[in-house]
């Protein structure tokens, strides 16, 4: 025991004795702390760009630069995308506009074609009317004539009232034609029978049923 000691009270003595061993406690602590602290080196969560990246505290240079490396590509490729989405949106306003452009042309048309189809169309129908004007050149042919015709092509009729009701037409001259119809018949001479014993038959607003060799 040292002079200092000596000179102690005993409740000096233990109140250094236990300084002392809380000294020495602290000390154990933290050497066995120290370890622990360097060999648990782990990743730690970096907030900022990016989402969810994660990089290590202690990485070395090259892992630093392939990670930069790594991000600047995905930011690229990000870019290049966005891009193309712009450019695909634009090619199809672009496309749409050139569709609505004719139908703007074609409806501005249309109304130019409608006036000045609107006098025309009025013209058209006066001309058809007085075209559509049923004319007949010569007289009906007797009922003898008919007769004969009706023998001589072994044409009949049900009923048998039907032939005198309506007789046969023996010339196209004796229809009632407008002058547009007549004109495209002028190369022809005479019907042809099952011709000449139908039209009186029609224009009479019958039903016809006809058999003959043409058909």
């Amino acid at each position: 025991m040292s002079d200092d000691t000596a000179t102690l009270t005993p409740e000096q003595i233990a109140k250094k004795e236990r300084k002392a061993a809380k000294k020495a406690k602290k000390q154990q602590l933290k050497s066995e702390s120290t370890p622990t602290e360097s060999t648990t080196s782990t990743p730690a969560a970096v907030e900022g760009e990016g989402e969810g990246k994660v990089t290590k505290v202690d990485e070395t240079e090259d892992e630093r630069k392939k990670r930069v490396t790594k991000e600047n590509r995905a930011a690229k490729k990000e870019k290049k995308k966005r891009s193309r989405e712009e450019g695909a949106d634009v090619a199809a306003e672009s496309v749409q506009e050139q569709a609505e452009e004719p139908k703007q042309k074609k409806s501005k048309k249309d109304k130019s074609a409608s006036k000045e189809s609107a006098p025309v169309a009025s013209t058209s129908t006066s001309t058809a009317q007085s075209n559509s004007t049923a004319t007949s050149n010569a007289p009906a042919a007797s009922a003898k004539d008919c007769a004969e015709y009706l023998k001589e092509h072994n044409i009949t009729h049900t009923p048998e009232s039907a032939a005198t009701e309506y007789p046969p037409v023996l010339s196209f001259a004796q229809l009632p034609l407008n002058v547009g119809v007549r004109k495209g018949l002028s190369s022809y001479t005479t019907p042809t029978p099952i011709q000449s014993a139908a039209f009186p038959v029609m224009l009479g607003g019958r039903d016809v049923i006809g058999i003959a060799e043409t058909g």
